[in-house]
């Protein structure tokens, strides 16, 4: 089954139902067979991650029925205490999961601390996420207000020794209050963890941006180069990624390496994607698949500044909230995955 674009025209009800995640209970045969697909794959990967923490002696259970038909491939597992939860996502990276959020130092602490879950995260053909779960904290922790928990922003101003773990307590608001005031910009977190385009979504998202061998695609905040290097292996046209985190550009390196994709058509960039005015000079195609929120800036500034003629694509199954107004909106379906493309022209 190849993706089948559904335009905005007559397909509003397609868009909706993918927005409220209404999908999985189509009665459509297409749609209800991929939604299953994902599900099973998902599955899958909680069936073996589980396996894989039961052979280094920690316990976990499935949260639900991780085989549920699904728009997205995302489940949980439930352990009995913070420790097995920070143990489970180190016994993990042996498969190649990541935790969105450090867990080392007052990190981990706060993790330990004050919540209750751990999220993980393994790319291959598509992104799996993985909740790891634990009861949450009680006593004084536990009636802590769920806006003063630190986050990887918080950790981002000073790395604090374990015993210190309090202070980003105290460090969230007056952080959040700098930002709100604009004397701070938000830090590159923002642009959230690596998650992959499903790879049978590439090429319907190139498509949909119109790409040929004449334009050059960048895609900003290229993670492990998977868009880039479809653009030049399928098109023949010149790509340049652009990522901030370190082992995400060795990665897209290595992958363009091993395809062997000649170095004039593919550049991987360790830069700020944020920072989009070194880039709009070459490139006439943008991909854009960050959190919805960076998302919005982005393609705003690149309406601003981006060629005439240029194409700005992006997709997301959550509704984008004041997106810039002239896209063409499309469902994507493929055997395998899910979006809503956005394509905007720069006029």
């Amino acid at each position: 089954m190849t993706a089948e674009p559904v335009g905005t025209q007559g397909s509003s009800e397609l868009l909706e139902a993918i927005w409220d995640d209404r999908l999985p209970s189509t009665k459509n045969p297409r749609y209800r067979q991929t939604c299953v697909a994902i599900g099973v794959a998902a599955g899958a990967e909680v069936h073996q991650a589980i396996d894989h923490l039961d052979d280094r002696g920690i316990g976990a259970v499935p949260v639900g029925d991780p085989t549920a038909p699904s728009q997205r491939r995302a489940a949980a597992i439930g352990v009995d205490s913070p420790g097995d939860g920070l143990a489970a996502a180190e016994v993990l990276a042996e498969l190649g999961y990541r935790s969105w959020d450090p867990i080392d130092a007052a990190a981990g602490e706060v993790h330990r601390r004050l919540r209750s879950n751990l999220t993980l995260a393994r790319t291959t053909d598509a992104t799996m996420v993985l909740d790891v779960e634990w009861p949450a904290p009680s006593g004084l922790f536990g009636r802590l207000p769920a806006a003063l928990v630190p986050n990887e922003n918080d950790y981002d101003m000073v790395a604090l020794p374990t015993t210190l773990w309090p202070l980003y307590v105290l460090l969230r608001p007056l952080r959040l209050l700098v930002e709100r005031l604009g004397r701070s910009r938000r830090t590159a977190h923002r642009l959230g963890p690596f998650l992959g385009t499903p790879q049978s979504l590439i090429a319907p998202l190139l498509n949909l941006a119109g790409a040929d061998s004449d334009d050059v695609v960048a895609d900003l905040g290229c993670g492990d180069g998977r868009v880039v290097l479809e653009a030049a292996s399928s098109l023949g046209c010149r790509a340049i990624g652009v990522e901030s985190n370190p082992r995400l550009v060795a990665e897209a390196k290595s992958r363009m390496e091993s395809a062997g994709e000649p170095g004039e058509l593919v550049t991987v960039l360790h830069a700020d994607a944020t920072e989009v005015g070194r880039y709009v000079n070459d490139a006439t195609v943008f991909f854009v698949f960050v959190p919805a929120d960076a998302a919005v800036e982005l393609i705003t500034t690149l309406l601003a500044t981006a060629r005439p003629g240029s194409r700005i694509v992006a997709h997301e199954q959550h509704r984008l909230l004041n997106e810039p107004p002239g896209a063409v909106t499309t469902a994507l379906v493929t055997d395998d995955a899910i979006t809503v493309g956005y394509c905007w022209t720069v006029s």
